[in-house]
């Protein structure tokens, strides 16, 4: 394999491979980041 595709595509599709995705991963990194770090308890929602 290249380094184009063991690494470089890995990379930028981190997030996700469609815009959806993307979007999708981007609100949730948004949200947990500033929001649960300040809070004192975390639970799981099912």
């Amino acid at each position: 394999m290249s380094y184009f595709e063991d690494v470089y595509l890995k990379r930028m599709n981190k997030d996700g491979t469609t815009i959806q995705e993307r979007a999708k991963t981007r609100k949730e990194h948004e949200f947990d980041e500033p929001f649960l770090k300040k809070t004192k308890y975390q639970g799981l929602i099912y």
